[in-house]
């Protein structure tokens, strides 16, 4: 019990910071609940700037070059290909067609697809957008011909055009989805901060001051062994990083209500908890790797979280940091917590490839940790064991 009051005693004295790590998931969660599902998104129908030589100069050819300048912006260019390619090249066109000479017939005759002569700008999504206008305007014209064989060409163009054009209201409703839902993989992204500082505050502080020499020295002299002192030193500290685990995600509970018990609640969760285990074996061995009282271990407990979880996608999303980057990242157990997380956000429901990339990344993320209790427990032991060498000299 002395021992689990002096761990508290020395938590007291980093109580800012405590604080901080522990508001951000009630500050964040509050905020992620309040704006989540009120923005309305609106869809527009993109306006591209395209080029046409109509060679066939035919009623079907016509009715295509009236169907793709309605929502596009026609641009007049004169046939050299120089000029062609140098406004292309600047964006001043997306999409040139060329319609050849026989493509009402070939398309009227049924004889084959017709074929259209094309030049796209580079690096732009139009062009695709383009084509499936272009295709859906012909197939709708194969189709009014196959039904209607004995109507005028001048009657299937204007049916194909009105058809082509016709639009409609998609409404997209999240079934089973709601405000909490979704920001539940935004929060426990961000948890992987918070619990990481919140275990190296805990545990590094905590065995570094455990392992001052005046500390060291009265242990030495105490009736309790040090294996005794070792075992409740570390269960008290376990103890601490579970409660400070529960007052983690409690508040996203109180905030949420029950949908944090819904599967995606239970995964994440599940995944936060392999975490926390990571972070508790990276609070054991730095604190074996730094002096008390080092001014350098206070700063690099502040930089190695920051570095972690902006290498591994946790403050900045992975599709916008470099491929080098994120390769180092690979290295952290950060990257397969996010990965997880990233897992989980993309599914919509439980499936077998989901559940083996979850345990996938759980058994990488407890292998990190494997590796960092067996550094810790190795340079421990030999810590120890030049320690009773010196004790035993001296006696």
């Amino acid at each position: 019990m002395t021992i689990f009051k002096t761990i508290l005693k020395i938590v007291k004295t980093h109580i800012a910071a405590f604080i901080i790590y522990l508001a951000l998931p009630i500050v964040m969660t509050m905020f992620y609940v309040t704006i989540g599902g009120s923005q309305t998104v609106q869809y527009e129908t993109s306006q591209i700037k395209f080029a046409v030589f109509d060679h066939d100069q035919s009623i079907v050819s016509t009715a295509l070059v009236d169907f793709l300048e309605h929502r596009n912006v026609r641009v007049e260019l004169a046939k050299d290909q120089d000029q062609i390619r140098d406004n292309l090249f600047y964006n001043q066109v997306s999409y040139v067609i060329e319609i050849p000479e026989g493509f009402g017939d070939e398309l009227i005759s049924a004889t084959g697809t017709p074929v259209l002569g094309r030049q796209i700008a580079p690096d732009t999504a139009a062009p695709q957008a383009f084509d499936q206008r272009i295709e859906r305007f012909i197939s709708m014209a194969e189709r009014y011909l196959d039904l209607e064989p004995d109507a005028s060409i001048e009657s299937i163009m204007q049916k194909t055009t009105e058809t082509a054009l016709a639009t409609g209201t998609v409404t997209l409703d999240d079934v089973g989805q709601d405000k909490g839902t979704e920001a539940l993989p935004i929060l426990f992204r961000f948890f992987a901060y918070t619990i990481l500082n919140l275990a190296l505050l805990i545990i590094a502080q905590t065995l570094m001051s455990f392992r001052k020499r005046s500390i060291l020295e009265r242990n030495l002299v105490s009736a309790t062994s040090p294996t005794t002192i070792n075992r409740r030193l570390l269960g008290s500290v376990l103890v601490i990083c579970f409660a400070a685990f529960i007052l983690n995600v409690l508040p996203v509970f109180f905030v949420i209500g029950s949908t944090i018990f819904q599967t995606t609640g239970l995964l994440l969760l599940m995944n936060l908890f392999f975490f926390s285990i990571v972070a508790i074996s990276i609070g054991f061995l730095t604190s074996t790797i730094f002096k008390p009282n080092s001014g350098l271990s206070s700063g690099l407990q502040v930089f190695v979280p920051l570095v972690m979880c902006f290498f591994s996608g946790i403050f900045v999303p992975l599709e916008f940091i470099p491929e080098h980057i994120r390769q180092i990242g690979s290295f952290m157990p950060t990257y397969w917590y996010n990965q997880a997380v990233i897992a989980i956000e993309s599914e919509v429901r439980i499936t077998p490839e989901l559940v083996n990339k979850f345990l996938q990344y759980g058994a990488i993320q407890l292998a990190f940790a494997a590796v960092f209790f067996i550094a810790y427990f190795v340079i421990e032991y030999r810590r120890q064991k030049s320690r009773k060498i010196v004790a035993f000299e001296k006696i």
